[in-house]
């Protein structure tokens, strides 16, 4: 049986409003406690963010995801980036690895 997983994606036209987005979107992740990963990228020069997570995506998330990503367009992401995005999440939730929020 497969996994439900999902992925929402925006890309920005410059890396403070990405920074400021991806900021929103990993204190979602940790204020909610949700089975969720944020993370912000650079491909091909373009910023973006990136929030996946295992389980149903609740429309009331993909919401906040989305007003957070205000300024950001929504995009698709290369296959393999997708799969890298999806394999270090894996990694991160091995017994034993942290993965420590970052703070102000």
């Amino acid at each position: 049986m497969d996994e439900i997983k999902w992925l929402l994606a925006f890309r920005y036209a410059d890396m403070r409003r990405a920074g400021d987005a991806y900021r929103v979107c990993r204190d979602l992740v940790f204020d909610l406690d949700i089975d969720a990963s944020a993370y912000r990228i650079q491909l091909n020069t373009v910023p973006h963010v990136v929030v996946i997570g295992d389980g149903e995506l609740l429309p009331s998330l993909r919401q906040m995801v989305e007003r957070a990503c205000v300024y950001g367009v929504e995009a698709e992401l290369p296959e393999d980036i997708v799969s890298a995005l999806f394999e270090r999440r894996t990694v991160g939730k091995i017994p034993g690895a942290f993965w420590e929020r970052r703070s102000q």
